[in-house]
Parts: structure tokens; sequence; C-alpha cells
């Protein structure tokens, strides 16, 4: 008799398969050629899968995250763990945040300058939900350890990308997000960018077929915003007053009304303070309103651009 294998067994090994198959000892790759370092977004996603597997290795790829958190509490997008001999483009060199501002300084591996959806609050929830009863004293102390780095990270995004106090985040590039969706094209057309240098693509040699990639076009344009904001920096205030692409961004400021809520669900077990949890309630409310009011669009709001 053939016995017919659970598809969701079958899933589950595959998945398992793919993280432990791009692991690297503390963090994970994103993928193993196109992105081969560590990203912030994905690290939560990435610690969603570990903990149905391995609550502690999911709190340290978040732990390993959070070690490269800004001075100013910005959690960058990429941290180039896989070494200088890794092809990446753009790498540490291209964005040169630890010789340009002192926010990046004495962290473990050189980072972007940029941000990405603040995804980590929800991860940390679900790995305490998931976490077994024989682990929960350590997973607490843990979560406990990392809960004030999670609040510095949304202060950053409450005060320095919302200075407005308007309940939605300013991002300063479309890496800050969705990456290369056409959300951003009317934006980015706006941008008379003068060509930002010589450069050499890698990810269109990784790929079979280049038109699943942004297009040169698109690149230009990416690159230049790099410029710009190593031209300021990466200084916030900065930035603000000069920087050429400036975005109230729903999506990512839903993230963040959802980030927010995870953090005060897990204020009890983190023992958080009085003063952080008013805090963490007034970003939630602001960011609830606004959210609210603002998602019939669906599009990013233009601050400014061009």
């Amino acid at each position: 008799m053939t016995v017919t294998a659970d598809p969701r067994a079958v899933l589950r090994d595959q998945a398992s398969a793919v993280l432990h198959g791009n692991d690297a000892g503390g963090w994970t790759r994103a993928s193993p050629h196109l992105y081969p370092h560590q990203w912030s977004w994905d690290s939560a996603f990435i610690a969603i899968g570990w903990a149905h597997l391995d609550v502690g290795r999911a709190m340290t790829e978040l732990e390993h995250l959070f070690a490269a958190q800004w001075s100013t509490g910005m959690v960058p997008h990429i941290v180039f763990r896989g070494g200088p001999g890794v092809p990446y483009f753009p790498g540490p060199e291209w964005w040169n945040c630890a010789n340009v501002t002192p926010a990046a300084r004495g962290l473990p591996a050189p980072t972007t300058g940029i941000c990405q959806p603040p995804v980590h609050a929800l991860a940390v929830l679900r790995i305490w939900q998931l976490t077994p009863p024989a682990q929960r004293p350590e997973i607490r102390e843990r979560i406990q350890a990392l809960y004030p780095r999670l609040v510095k990270w949304h202060r950053y995004l409450a005060t320095q990308r919302d200075p407005e106090a308007s309940g939605l985040v300013t991002t300063f590039h479309p890496w800050e997000g969705t990456d290369n969706s056409p959300r951003w094209d009317r934006a980015l057309a706006r941008i008379e960018v003068a060509k930002p240098g010589p450069y050499t693509r890698l990810d269109t040699s990784q790929l079979g077929d280049p038109s699943q990639r942004p297009t040169d076009w698109d690149y230009d344009r990416f690159l230049w915003l790099v410029q710009q904001l190593r031209k300021y920096r990466y200084d916030d205030v900065q930035i603000y007053r000069h920087h050429r692409f400036l975005i109230k961004d729903v999506f990512f400021s839903a993230v963040f009304v959802a980030a927010n809520a995870a953090l005060l669900e897990l204020a009890d077990v983190a023992g958080a303070s009085d003063g952080d949890r008013c805090d963490l309630a007034c970003w939630l409310d602001r960011g609830r309103e606004q959210v609210s009011a603002s998602i019939t669009t669906g599009l990013p709001a233009i601050m400014r651009s061009g």
C-alpha cells in the first residue's frame, strides 16, 4: 500500500532545509547568491520561521541584527555580515557609513544608511507565543534584554522620521520598503538625476532573466539617492531639509502601527516602564488614526521629490 506524505509536513521539511541551508551561524542569509548578507525585515520573518523549529535560534537572529543598531536607534536595512569577499552591489564602500556618521561607528559589521519596515516586534511576539513552557524563563530574559532596543528603534521612527508628529513615517529611499515597486515611479520620475558615477551591477548577471530586475533608469536614481544621503552624512535633520525623496508611506506606517501594538502586548513580559508604555500607546493611537485616514488612497504621499 502506498502511503501519501502529508503535504504540510513536506512543506515544513522543505522550509526547514532552506533555513538550515542559509544559516550562517547566528544570522541567516536572505538568499545565498543574490542577497548574501543580513537584511533587516528579512531577518524578522526568518526569525518567525526559526521559532517553529528553535525559539532560541529565533531570538539569536534578532539579537545579531540589533547588535548593528545605530546610536540614533535606527536598525539598518543591511548588515554586511557576509564579509568583504562576498560579491554584492552596492556594498559597504558605496554607503561608507562608519566614515561619514558617528552613529554607525563601533558596530560589529558595516551597514547601509537606511532602514526597512519595523516588523521585528511582530517577530518577537510570535517567538514568545511559540515558546514552550520549559523555555519561557530563558526567552523571557532575552526578550527583556532586547526590548529596550526595540523601543529605541520605534522612538527613532516616531521622532526622527516623523518630526511633524503626523502619525505617518517618512521614508528616504524606495529600498526602505517595497523596493522596486511601481508605487515609487511617480516620485522617481520627478528626479532629474545626474549620473551617480560609474558602477557595475551584479544582480542582472545573477538572474537568468534581467527583465525581473530594476532597469538602469531605476538604478541611476536609487544610487543617486544613496549619494545624497551620504552627502548629508545620514543626518535626519539635514535630510529633512534638503533630500529630494521624502515620502509619507502609508504601508510602512501601517506596519509601525502593528509593531507598536505588538510591543505593548509584550510590555508585561519585558517588564516595560510606564514611560515606555505611554510612548508606545501614543505612537499607536496617532499612527492608527492617520493610517486609517490615508488608507483609502493606497498611495505614498509625496512630501518632496524631484
